[in-house]
C-alpha cells in the first residue's frame, strides 16, 4: 500500500467510521480515481470485535485501543457525574464498537429536515439509498433492500431470550401491536425483535467489512492507513489540499488534488477543523490557533441522550444475547402530538446492562 509520501491522490479520506468507509469504498469503485483512507486507530483484528454475542461486545469496551477515551464535562444536572462517550477509535470507527442495531430514521424527521429547506431530504428520496446499501435476509418489502454491501439479519428465534419474547407479547395487553418491522411503514405503534448488521455465519457487519475490507488488495487505487492521527488540514489559499498527520511518532503529509474528505465523527470532526483554523474566532485565538475561517458553530450544539437503566430480576435463565438489544418499542411520553416523532425508546433484552 501506498505510505501518503510518495504518491498523490484525488481523495484523502480521514477516518475509517461509517462515512469515511462508506465514501472511500464508493469513490474508488472508478479505477482512475485515487483513494487513501486514512484511520488514526489500529485494525480490526480483534476476535472480541467480529463475534456476536454480547459478551464479545462488552470485551470490546474494556480495551483502551479500540476508544478514544472521551467523556462530557461534569454535568449539573447528573449530580455532578462525567458520563463517557464511546466512540470507535478502528477500522470501521464505532460501527466496529457499536450494538450492530439497525434501526433507520424516523420518516418525519427526514420530512422534517426538507421542510426546513434541504432539498432531497424527505423520507421518500433518501428511501433507495438505505434500500441500496441493505442486503435484508427478511420477506421481501417495498421498504427494504436486498443485494447491497451491508447484511442485516432479523433476530433468529433460536437466539432470542425469554424475556425478550414476553416483552414483545406483553406489548398487546396496552393496546400496543407486537412483531412489528422498525424498519417498515411505521416505527411507533409496536413492539418487535431488533435487526442487526450481522453477516449469514454470525459476524459483526461494520462499515469496514461492508465497504473496505474486501476491496483491500482487490483495488490498486485504494490505500488505507492504520495508526494515522490527523493534526491539521493543509491549505493552499482557502482551499484545503490534504492533512497533516502524524503516524510512528513521524509527521506525515498526504494530498488531494480534488477533495479532503473530513469523517472524523462529531467530536473529532470539529476538532480538526478548529485545530485547522476553521470555528469560533475567539476560541481558536484564546488557545494560539491562527484563524483561517471565523466560523461560530463549528463544535457547538452537539446533542445527545440518556439510557435510563432499569433492571429486573428474571427467574428463569437467560441466554447470553446476540444483540445488545433485543427487542425495542417507539412511543411518546405526551399525547396530542400525533403528527411529531416519537420522543422515548424502550430497549428490552434477558440481561444486566453495565
Amino acid at each position: 500500500m501506498s505510505t501518503g509520501q510518495d504518491q498523490a491522490f484525488d481523495y484523502v479520506v480521514i477516518g475509517s467510521g461509517i462515512g469515511g468507509c462508506v465514501v472511500a469504498g464508493r469513490l474508488s469503485e472508478n479505477p482512475s480515481t485515487r483513494v487513501l483512507l486514512l484511520e488514526a486507530g489500529p485494525p480490526d483484528d480483534d476476535d472480541d470485535i467480529h463475534a456476536v454475542e454480547l459478551t464479545s461486545l462488552f470485551a470490546t469496551w474494556t480495551k483502551p485501543q479500540f476508544d478514544w477515551g472521551l467523556s462530557t464535562v461534569e454535568e449539573p444536572g447528573l449530580d455532578g457525574r462525567k458520563m463517557p462517550l464511546l466512540q470507535g477509535k478502528v477500522a470501521g470507527g464505532g460501527s466496529s464498537v457499536h450494538g450492530r442495531i439497525f434501526i433507520r430514521g424516523h420518516r418525519r424527521d427526514f420530512d422534517h429536515w426538507n421542510y426546513m429547506g434541504n432539498p432531497d431530504w424527505d423520507f421518500n428520496s433518501v428511501l433507495p439509498y438505505f434500500k441500496k446499501f441493505e442486503d435484508y435476509m427478511g420477506p421481501p418489502s417495498e421498504f427494504r433492500g436486498v443485494g447491497g454491501p451491508v447484511p442485516v439479519m432479523d433476530l433468529p428465534k433460536d437466539r432470542q431470550s425469554s424475556a425478550a419474547q414476553a416483552f414483545v407479547a406483553g406489548v398487546s395487553e396496552l393496546g400496543f401491536k407486537s412483531d412489528w418491522d422498525f424498519n417498515g411503514p411505521t416505527q411507533e405503534g409496536g413492539a418487535g425483535f431488533i435487526q442487526s448488521t450481522t453477516t449469514r455465519d454470525f459476524k459483526r457487519a461494520s462499515a469496514y467489512t461492508s465497504y473496505i475490507a474486501p476491496n483491500v488488495g482487490q483495488r490498486a487505487n485504494l490505500s488505507v492507513q492504520f495508526g494515522a492521527h490527523a493534526t491539521r488540514l493543509i491549505f493552499e489559499g482557502n482551499r484545503a489540499v490534504g492533512v497533516e498527520y502524524l503516524q510512528d511518532g513521524a509527521t506525515k503529509q498526504a494530498r488531494a488534488s480534488s477533495e479532503v474528505i473530513v469523517s472524523m465523527g462529531p467530536l473529532n470532526s470539529p476538532k480538526l477543523l478548529m485545530l485547522s483554523g476553521i470555528g469560533p474566532a475567539a476560541q481558536l485565538k484564546e488557545h494560539g490557533i491562527p484563524v483561517k475561517v471565523d466560523l461560530p458553530g463549528v463544535g457547538e450544539n452537539l446533542q445527545d441522550h440518556l439510557n435510563v437503566r432499569m433492571c429486573w430480576e428474571s427467574k428463569v435463565e437467560q441466554k447470553i444475547p446476540m444483540i445488545i438489544c433485543e427487542s425495542s418499542m417507539f412511543t411518546f411520553t405526551r399525547s396530542g402530538v400525533p403528527n411529531a416523532s416519537p420522543d422515548l425508546q424502550l430497549f428490552f433484552g434477558g440481561f444486566a446492562f453495565p
